[in-house]
């Protein structure tokens, strides 16, 4: 490997790592939000909004030629399970601890083998079955089925996990199309959460009562245009099996807010099933790169 590939690399690695300080900022915030009496789709309204003013000039830095969506089909599923995975997401925080929220969000690369069978026929080896199996061991540990009424706040964040994985899916074959580009999928997913988060706000619209919430949200769509950008950017630097790892820095950031804002440390169960879900997820990008397509 030359010095130049060892950089990108490097670069990637900081980009994602940076992308994942965002979003644990953001989701940090949103928790806040919910508090404070905000629901979660006026949350999101607002968000999305202001990201979507940060973003357009770096959108439109080719102008709008390049604005096209290469395959309606793939794109209303992307757009669809993105929302349904983000607005999971958001609700899951006012019922569960940050860290369980992020780390239950980020269990998509468990899922993506599993879809990889159904949408690009791919047969999955014995050791990524394997892996898989001790993901879920560990969600299972996370979760707690066995104590009775698994907390609804944890459910919503491995639903938004799973809804994740069949985003990602479709990205990357919308990424196939010939005539689409990184920036109009973002593009026309934005104006999708828009429009489905401003009319699922109609029956509790609510505007924030003052003046450090529109802050909170301001920082919120800062952070969120710029974790676009950062983890867009990262993976055109380097290869999904070098960087993917370094996405779990995001559950040590939610986990240091976490613990730093509302004082909430993991019993030593969720702590080892935390443990077990990052490593079944880092190994099983791993082994979904070298499994031939």
């Amino acid at each position: 490997m030359t010095n130049k590939e060892q950089n990108k690399i490097y670069l990637g690695i900081i980009l994602v790592v940076t992308a994942f300080l965002l979003g644990a900022i953001r989701s940090a915030f949103s928790k806040i939000l919910l508090q404070e009496g905000i629901p979660a789709q006026v949350i999101l309204f607002f968000q999305t909004i202001i990201a979507l003013l940060f973003l357009l000039p770096w959108i439109l830095k080719n102008g709008t030629k390049n604005l096209v969506i290469g395959n309606l089909k793939q794109f209303t599923v992307r757009s669809v399970s993105g929302f349904a995975a983000i607005i999971c997401f958001i609700i899951s925080l006012k019922y569960t601890t940050l860290a369980k929220a992020v780390l239950l969000n980020n269990t998509s690369p468990l899922f993506l083998p599993i879809l990889a069978i159904f949408v690009f026929r791919k047969k999955l080896k014995t050791r990524l079955l394997f892996t898989l199996a001790v993901g879920f061991l560990g969600i299972i540990m996370i979760l707690k089925p066995e104590t009775g009424a698994i907390n609804r706040g944890d459910m919503l964040a491995f639903l938004s996990g799973a809804l994740a994985a069949v985003s990602i899916v479709f990205i990357r074959l919308l990424q196939k199309e010939k005539d689409q580009n990184t920036q109009s999928i973002i593009f026309y997913y934005l104006i999708f959460i828009i429009i489905c988060s401003g009319l699922l706000s109609i029956k509790d619209w609510i505007i924030p009562h003052n003046r450090i919430l529109w802050i909170f949200l301001l920082i919120m769509g800062a952070t969120y245009s710029l974790f676009q950008i950062s983890f867009t950017t990262a993976f055109v630097h380097a290869p999904t099996s070098k960087i993917s790892p370094f996405i779990y820095f995001g559950v040590i950031f939610a986990g240091l807010i976490d613990w730093a804002v509302w004082k909430n440390a993991p019993d030593l169960l969720s702590a080892a099933g935390m443990i077990i879900v990052i490593i079944s997820a880092i190994l099983s990008v791993i082994f979904t790169e070298k499994t031939p397509s």
